[in-house]
C-alpha cells in the first residue's frame, strides 16, 4: 500500500490502496474524499499507556543528556561560559518538546515499516537549507498544525532510516516565520509600550520584583504591585528574536555525538539541522536586544507561561539567575499536580528557585510552594441560573500529537465526540433542550461541531465571544468533559459543577486520587458519559439544592484547598511570601 503521512493531498497517491500513518491525515472536512478512497488507517502507538508512560521516562533521560551536551557546544560556539541552568532556561522547551515531537514522528514511521505493508511512499526532495523555526513559538506552531513541516520531517526520518521504499517529490513548503506575540496585539500594544518607556525611567528598587506573563488578572496584579512598592507595569515578552536564514557552517560545527540506538542516531541528525535560530544564527542580536528592554538589576523575577515562548524574557532571565536573581514559577493551568502523565511540571520546577502551586506539592521538590492561585484571586461565587441552560465546556487538541501531559491526544478526539453525543443521547430530553457545549478554539483542526452534529443533530452547539464566566451567569450547571483549568475555575467559583473522561486517557496521579474519590462520592466526578448524565438528570431541576449539601460543600472545599485554593488574604500572604522570597 502507498502511505500517506500528512493531510497534504498534494502528496497523495489516490489510484492505489493506500495506508494512512494516523487521523490526522484525515481531515473531516475531506470525509468525502478519503472515504471513498480504498484505505487502512495504521493503529496509533500510544493506544498503549504503558508504552507512553515508558516513553516519557526515556524522553526525559535523553533531554538531561542532551541539554548538559548541548551546553558545552553552545558555550563553544557562541564563545561564553554559562552553565546548564542558563541553557535550561533558554533552549529547555524548545529541547523538551522536539524531543517529544520527534519521538512520536519516528514511531508513527516505525509502526508503518513494522507493518510490512507499505509499497512505496513519498518524501521531499532534499533541500539546499533546511526548514529551521526561527524560536520556540515558531517551533510549536509547525509541529502541532502544519502539514508541510510535520512532511518536512517525515520525509527526513524516512531518508534517514532507510526502512521504506520512497520516491522523491518537489515541492516547496509554506511556512510562516513571522508570527506574531501573543503578549502584544492590537490596542494593548500602544498602551504597555508607552507605559514601559515611562517605566524604565524609575529607579533599579522600584523594579527588583518583575512580573512576566505570571497568570494574574490585570488589576490583581496591578494591586499587587502596589502592595510590594513596585513600578505597575506588566511586563510582556516582545518579538524581539530576528528572521534570519539558517547558517549550515554553523550547524556543523553542532555536530553530536554517536547515538545509543536509532532513535538517537536519528535525534542527532535533525538537531543541528532543527535548532531554532534564535539559539544559534540570532543568539547575540536577541540576547543584547533583551537585556536593553527589560529591567537592569532584578532580584526576583516570576512568570507563568513565558517559561515557554517568550524568547526575549528567557534571554534576560537566564542572564540574571546566571548572575545571582531568583526566578519563581507559577502554576498556569489546572491538571498540574493531580496528572499521572505531566512531564512538562518537572521541567519547569527544575528551572525555577521555587515553584507556586495552586495547592499541591510534590513529594521530594522542595521548590514547590502551596499559595492561593493568582488566576482564581477574582472569582466570587457564581448563582446559578434556576431556569438557565446546562454548559457544557469542550476541549481540543491539536491534530498532530502532544502526548507529554496525560490528557487526551489529538487522534483521540474521534473517542470524544463520541463520549460526547453519549452523554447528551442520555439525557431526558427536558435536559437536552437546555443542553449547550461550549467548543473550545483550539479543536476547530477537528472539526468537532460537525462531527458532533453528524452524531446527535439536535446537540446546541456555541461558539460565539462571551467568556465562561459570563455564560456560567446564564447556566444552571456546567459540565465539564476534562481535567482542566475551566473545571477548576468553575468550582472554585462554587457553582454546581460536574465532571467527567476517560480515565484510561487522563491518569490519575496516585496522591490525588483520594481528592477525586471524594468528588465520585458525591456525584461530581465521573468516568463515563452515561453516569455524568444520570447525574445530570437527577439534579436538573435545583442543582443547587445537591450542590449546597454539607456533603458535597465539604468534598468540593477539600478538592479546591489542593487543586484550586483560594483565599480572601491572598494579596497579603503573596506578598510576604514575594518579599520574604526576594530577600532571602
Amino acid at each position: 500500500m502507498f502511505l500517506i503521512t500528512t493531510a497534504n493531498q498534494k502528496y497523495w497517491k489516490t489510484d492505489e490502496k493506500v495506508l494512512f500513518l494516523g487521523e490526522w491525515c484525515k481531515l473531516y472536512k475531506d470525509k468525502e474524499i478519503w472515504a471513498r478512497m480504498d484505505h487502512e488507517t495504521l493503529p496509533f502507538h500510544w493506544e498503549d499507556r504503558a508504552r507512553q508512560i515508558q516513553g516519557l521516562g526515556y524522553i526525559n533521560k535523553l533531554y538531561e543528556r542532551y541539554l548538559k551536551i548541548l551546553s558545552i557546544r553552545l558555550n563553544e560556539l557562541h564563545q561564553v561560559d554559562y552553565g546548564p541552568r542558563y541553557w535550561r532556561i533558554i533552549i529547555g522547551p524548545w529541547l523538551f518538546y522536539f524531543l517529544v515531537f520527534l519521538y512520536d514522528r519516528y514511531l508513527s514511521i516505525r509502526t508503518a515499516i513494522d507493518s510490512e505493508n507499505v509499497t512505496n511512499t513519498w518524501i521531499l526532495q532534499k533541500q539546499n537549507l533546511p526548514s529551521v523555526p526561527k524560536d520556540y513559538t515558531t517551533f510549536n506552531h509547525w509541529s502541532v498544525s502544519q502539514d508541510d513541516y510535520n512532511f518536512y520531517i517525515y520525509s527526513q526520518i524516512i531518508a534517514t532510516l532507510g526502512s521504506l521504499p520512497y520516491e522523491t517529490k518537489d515541492g516547496s513548503l509554506n511556512l510562516e516565520q513571522g508570527l506574531y506575540d501573543p503578549h502584544l496585539k492590537g490596542t494593548n500594544l500602544f498602551i504597555k509600550g508607552l507605559l514601559h518607556k515611562i517605566v524604565q525611567k524609575a529607579p533599579d528598587r522600584y523594579k527588583s520584583i518583575v512580573f512576566v506573563s505570571g497568570y494574574f488578572h490585570f488589576f490583581d496584579l496591578f494591586r499587587l504591585k502596589l502592595s510590594l512598592r513596585q513600578t505597575p507595569d506588566f511586563f510582556s515578552s516582545p518579538p524581539i528574536v530576528p528572521t534570519v536564514s539558517p547558517d549550515l557552517s554553523i550547524r556543523n560545527k553542532l555536530q553530536l555525538a554517536e547515538g545509543n540506538d536509532e532513535f538517537e542516531k536519528l535525534t542527532n541528525t535533525l538537531i543541528p539541522l532543527q535548532i531554532p535560530t534564535a539559539y544559534l544564527e540570532s543568539y547575540k542580536e536577541t540576547h543584547q536586544k533583551s537585556l536593553e528592554y527589560f529591567p537592569k538589576n532584578p532580584k526576583l523575577i516570576l512568570t507563568a507561561t513565558d517559561l515557554f515562548g517568550g524568547e526575549g524574557f528567557k534571554f534576560w532571565t537566564a542572564h540574571n539567575v546566571s548572575r545571582g536573581c531568583k526566578l519563581a514559577g507559577i502554576q498556569h493551568g489546572g491538571g498540574y499536580g493531580s496528572r499521572k502523565i505531566d512531564s512538562i511540571v518537572y521541567n519547569e520546577i527544575r528551572a525555577c528557585d521555587r515553584y507556586y502551586t495552586w495547592g499541591w506539592s510534590l513529594k521530594g521538590y522542595t521548590k514547590t510552594h502551596p499559595i492561593a492561585a493568582g488566576k482564581l484571586a477574582s472569582l466570587e461565587e457564581i448563582t446559578p441560573n434556576p431556569q438557565g441552560k446546562v454548559l457544557v465546556i469542550g476541549t481540543g487538541e491539536p491534530r498532530y500529537s502532544r502526548w507529554d501531559h496525560g490528557d487526551q491526544i489529538g487522534s483521540e478526539m474521534d473517542a470524544y465526540c463520541q463520549e460526547q453525543s453519549q452523554f447528551f443521547l442520555s439525557l431526558l430530553p427536558k435536559v437536552q433542550t437546555a443542553f449547550l457545549f461550549r467548543l473550545h478554539p483550539a479543536a476547530h483542526e477537528w472539526n468537532p461541531q460537525a462531527r458532533l452534529q453528524d452524531l446527535a443533530p439536535d446537540l446546541q452547539i456555541y461558539q460565539g465571544g462571551e467568556t465562561m464566566i459570563e455564560q456560567l451567569k446564564q447556566s444552571r450547571l456546567c459540565v465539564c468533559t476534562n481535567n482542566s483549568t475551566t473545571f477548576l475555575e468553575s468550582i472554585a467559583s462554587n457553582f454546581p459543577t460536574l465532571v467527567y473522561w476517560n480515565p484510561q486517557r487522563c491518569e490519575l496521579r496516585k496522591n490525588a486520587i483520594p481528592y477525586y474519590e471524594s468528588l465520585k462520592k458525591v456525584g461530581i466526578y465521573h468516568e463515563t458519559p452515561e453516569s455524568a448524565a444520570e447525574q445530570a438528570n437527577k439534579i436538573f431541576d435545583d442543582p443547587l439544592k445537591w450542590w449546597n449539601s454539607e456533603a458535597v460543600q465539604d468534598a468540593v472545599k477539600n478538592f479546591c484547598n489542593q487543586f484550586a485554593r483560594t483565599s480572601p488574604h491572598w494579596l497579603r500572604d503573596w506578598k510576604r511570601e514575594l518579599l520574604n522570597l526576594r530577600d532571602k
